[in-house]
Order: C-alpha cells, then structure tokens, then sequence
C-alpha cells in the first residue's frame, strides 16, 4: 500500500530563508546587499518579477553576491526554469563553498527533477557538515527523496539518521509508514506512540496506529483510535478510513466466532 504521503514524497523543506541576509559576507558591497534584501523580500511574497529584477541588479553591483545567486536559483526553481535554476545554483556553490544551506536547496531542486543520485549526494553533503543546525532535516529530505526514487532501504537508513540528532514527526511517521508495509506493525506501533509522547495526534499519525494495531489483531485498540479520531478530526477525509479499519476488523471477528460454533 502507498504512502498516505505518497504525493507529497518530494515537497522537502528548504533553507532559503535560513541563510538571513545580515550574514552576507562583509566584502560585499552594501548596496547589492541591500538588493539582495528586497529580492527575497520579494521571493517570498511570491512577486517573482520584482524578486528577478532586484537579484539581477544585486549580481550587477556585485557579481560574486552567492546569496543572490542562490536565492534567484530559488526563484527560477519554483518557476520551473530548470536550466536557468542549475546554472543559478551551480554558479552560488562554486562562489560559497561552505554553504549546506545552498546544498540542501539545490538537492531539493535535483530531487525534484528525477536526479535522486545526485541529489542524495548533496543532502548527505549538509547533513555531515559539522555544525550545520539543519542536520537533521537534510537527513529526512534525503530520505523523502529515496522514497521518491523508490529506493526504501536508504530511505529508512536516512530516516534512522535524522531521529539520531533529534526527533522528528515527518521521520516517525514516514518510518512507520515503511514498517507497517513491510509487515513490522509491531515497530510501527512502538515509533507512533513514541511519536504521540512529544508531537500532538494527527489525523495521518492516528490512521497509521490504527492500521498497524488492526494487523496486529488489536481490534479493542483500533475501536479506541476510531473514537479518538472521531473526536479530534470529525471532518478529516481519513475519518472514514480510520473508522472502515474498525468495522472491517469487528466483521472479521464476528465472522470468525460464528465459524467456531
């Protein structure tokens, strides 16, 4: 069975606006700084014409400006001007080359386009750069990406990764997902409840408990998580999925105890 994820495998977190502009390197003029500012200013309110106009004139002030390139690779990335993203990219790497932020992000534009290989390679870059706080989300999109590749193996490896620095839901839940497909229900159940210990329920955490005790054989659990449900995401599309796990669970064993009499 899919991923209840599935089609959101390759919406991986980025780190554009991690990388704030105040630590633009001092040599660079204060004026492409300053264009550099308005540019992501601009990026993120998705005006892309302005954002494009500003960064262009960032690099003519200052044409070795890495964040300027980096955030107009951004900008052509969710354009989906791909040529013009990799030339963007390639050109903010070779300018700052102590950056996992831009590695991550180009990563996330390699994954996005089908070059898993690749892109793994330079998630795996940021995530074992030394003192990169974000080492932990560059593990998980890497996994998120070997799921997209098709790759589960080192997508759990990678996932496994990412929860040894710090707990994270999208990990637990992305794990918990590969377990109960691959018929370890009884682990999927220990990461779900480990989940709900730091991170509040959800309606895709509480389906997946349910589908791993409902192979489990726990049908008094799976009612109780239907219950839950029912009161916490009334409205929730799963709703009913989570609800059909029960009631196909209970005519199991209805049909099961009339065949022992």
């Amino acid at each position: 069975m899919k991923s209840v994820w599935s089609q959101s495998a390759v919406l991986i977190c980025l780190s554009v606006f991690l990388a704030s502009c105040q630590s633009l390197p001092s040599r660079i003029p204060e004026s492409s700084k300053a264009y550099t500012e308005l540019g992501l200013a601009y990026l993120e309110k998705k005006s892309y014409s302005l954002a494009e106009t500003k960064l262009k004139h960032a690099i003519e002030l200052y044409e070795r400006n890495a964040e300027a390139h980096h955030y107009l690779a951004e900008l052509y990335r969710v354009q989906g001007r791909k040529l013009l993203a990799r030339d963007e990219y390639e050109r903010a790497i070779a300018l700052d080359r102590d950056n996992p932020s831009i590695w991550n992000n180009y990563a996330v534009f390699l994954c996005g386009i089908g070059e898993y290989e690749a892109s793994e390679k330079w998630f795996l870059k940021a995530a074992r750069k030394r003192g990169y706080e974000k080492r932990a989300e560059a593990y998980e999109n890497a996994g998120v990406c070997m799921l997209a590749a098709g790759n589960r193996d080192r997508a759990i490896r990678h996932f496994d990764n990412a929860l040894g620095i710090e707990l994270r839901e999208r990990s637990l839940l992305q794990l918990a997902t590969l377990e109960i497909d691959q018929g370890q229900a009884d682990r999927a159940v220990e990461n779900l409840k480990r989940l709900h210990q730091f991170f509040k329920p959800s309606p895709e955490s509480l389906y997946l408990l349910a589908r791993a005790e409902k192979d489990l054989g726990h049908s008094d659990q799976v009612e109780k998580i239907a219950n839950q449900f029912q009161e916490l995401f009334p409205d929730s599309p799963l709703n009913r999925k989570v609800h059909s796990l029960f009631e196909s669970h209970s005519e199991q064993g209805n049909h099961s105890g009339q065949n022992d009499r």
